[in-house]
Parts: structure tokens; sequence; C-alpha cells
């Protein structure tokens, strides 16, 4: 139980700290997502539309 009060009390600490491993990663897990929102999510919308348009 020591263990995990501990571990926790490290996660804690680094989510309050600015530059935090756990804010790193989750920075890069949102840059990561807009990226795949904007190269396949826009062109697939597009080819949708068009497709639509057809109808």
């Amino acid at each position: 139980m020591a263990q995990i009060q501990a571990m926790f009390k490290a996660f804690i600490t680094d989510v309050n700290d600015e530059n935090g491993v756990f804010q790193q990663f989750s920075e890069g897990t949102t840059q990561f997502l807009f990226f795949l929102v904007k190269w396949v999510g826009i062109p697939f919308f597009i080819i949708v539309l068009i497709a639509f348009l057809k109808l």
C-alpha cells in the first residue's frame, strides 16, 4: 500500500510540474491526434462530400 501511495504522490507531483513527463506525453498525444485528423479526416470528409453531391 505504501508503494501505491508513493507512486500516486510522484504522479501528482509530476502533473503539477509545468514540464512534467505526463504533460509532455499528453501534449505529444494531442499533437499526434490533431495530425491524424488534419491529414486523414479532412480528405476523407472531402471524398464523402463529393460522393454525396454526385447522388
